[in-house]
């Protein structure tokens, strides 16, 4: 059923990940940007997960992502965490068009089941991949995440490997700076503006 989607090729080099992210990809970055840094400067740990820098947050609710940033429950399973990283791939493919074609139909309907399931819950829902861009996100997720796993095995020891499954927590000390900075910046952009505002109102 879901042959022909978009994006098959999931064997891109961690190199043109980036690339792509903070070039074609980049707007969807900065609103994943914005909130890394402001879980970073309250103290939250991001993990690495493949390619991405996720950031566990609250329990039971699911995950979200923006680009490279994951954002997921504390006991968010491996497929799902692969999911998101699935919805950080299509952002290098999908660019500028990610938030009309992905982000925010997916926003919708993940709070449209939601509210769904809490309202009426003997409704039966369809998957939740029945619709193209969460199925394409599972698919291409999990095949780029065996993809680095396999690559992985054949170059580096199993203790190595163990290692990396492990989804150990990073220390991003340059992460942690640059989101204060991102963040100070930005307060002294809205305190001018409310200067500003409030000069020109007098």
């Amino acid at each position: 059923m879901f042959e022909d989607l978009i994006v098959k090729n999931t064997k891109m080099s961690g190199r043109e990940f980036y690339f792509r992210s903070f070039t074609w990809g980049l707007p969807v970055n900065v609103g994943g940007a914005l909130i890394a840094a402001v879980l970073l400067s309250a103290g939250v740990e991001p993990h690495r997960f493949g390619r991405c820098i996720q950031f566990d947050i609250g329990k039971n609710w699911g995950g979200g992502s923006l680009g490279v940033f994951m954002f997921t429950c504390r006991n968010a399973s491996k497929r799902l965490k692969e999911h998101e990283h699935g919805h950080g791939l299509q952002n290098c493919y999908y660019g500028p068009f990610m938030p009309l074609l992905v982000n925010v139909p997916s926003s919708l309907r993940f709070w449209y089941r939601k509210a769904v399931q809490r309202l009426v819950p003997e409704k039966k829902l369809p998957p939740y991949d029945s619709i193209w861009f969460e199925a394409e996100a599972t698919r291409i997720g999990k095949e780029y995440i065996e993809n680095m796993e396999n690559e992985f095995r054949n170059g580096i020891t199993s203790d190595e490997v163990k290692k990396i499954e492990e989804d150990e927590i990073c220390d991003y000390p340059v992460l942690r700076t640059a989101s204060r900075v991102l963040l100070g910046a930005l307060a002294a952009v809205l305190a001018a503006e409310t200067i500003a505002f409030k000069k020109n109102k007098k």
